[in-house]
């Protein structure tokens, strides 16, 4: 009796890579160039604070306080595995005082578009030029949108973070601890402007901003993490 072989079946075609980490760098890096362009527009820092700075060719702003360049650099290393892993759903710089009350809020909202995010792209690089062009729109919408906040209180910068539900909290070495903060019943969500978006084969973001009122309460939703400093700037 003759057995056949098995076929096995061969991809003849160029390999398809996955570039979700080095997606996940650009976006981190966009992230931590974005939160020191808003904390400069604030005008929370003395300008000798911060130096010229380029992302992609843009010049724009970095903080030069080393508690406060650390405390960025240490979150935005956070966020690079919540972005490879599509888990990061909306990311917050935001200003408040020694009560907690909120005092101007950034936000960047991540998007899981009906179609799965194209992971493994035929012409990364080509789609990368694009996502770092809007990032870069971006950061120049925003050099007008943000404007400098006037209070006479002493304010800390605060990031939150929400993260998709049943992602597991982990911090490794470089990373700072993150804490999980819990709304008091009476908050309610804030209503926010809308600002630019970013809609790319490689993923989807809208930007959304405030200036709160005196005597705002920051909002916290469920689920949200909260990475803060102990001292104020």
């Amino acid at each position: 009796m003759r057995h056949e072989k098995p076929v096995q079946e061969v991809w003849l075609g160029r390999e398809f890579k996955d570039h979700a980490k080095d997606l996940s760098i650009i976006v981190t890096e966009f992230l931590e160039a974005f939160t020191h362009l808003v904390i400069y527009k604030l005008r929370i820092f003395p300008a000798e604070k911060f130096q010229l700075s380029s992302f992609y060719g843009l010049l724009t702003q970095e903080c030069t306080d080393p508690e406060t360049s650390s405390y960025i650099h240490k979150a935005s290393r956070s966020l690079r595995k919540w972005v490879l892993h599509q888990n990061l759903e909306r990311y917050t710089v935001a200003l408040v005082d020694n009560l907690a009350t909120s005092i101007a809020e950034y936000q960047v909202r991540f998007y899981q578009p009906e179609i799965a995010m194209k992971r493994k792209v035929f012409e990364f690089p080509k789609e990368a030029v694009e996502v770092n062009k809007q990032f870069k729109e971006v950061l120049r919408d925003f050099m007008d949108q943000v404007q400098p906040v006037k209070t006479d209180k002493s304010v800390s910068l605060r990031i939150y973070c929400k993260l998709a539900a049943g992602t597991v909290l982990e911090s490794k070495y470089g990373e700072h601890d993150w804490e999980e903060v819990w709304p008091t019943p009476s908050e309610i969500p804030p209503t926010l402007d809308s600002g630019p978006s970013v809609d790319t084969k490689l993923l989807q973001l809208h930007f959304q901003y405030r200036k709160v009122e005196a005597g705002d309460e920051f909002y916290e939703d469920p689920d949200e993490i909260d990475l803060s400093l102990d001292s104020y700037i």
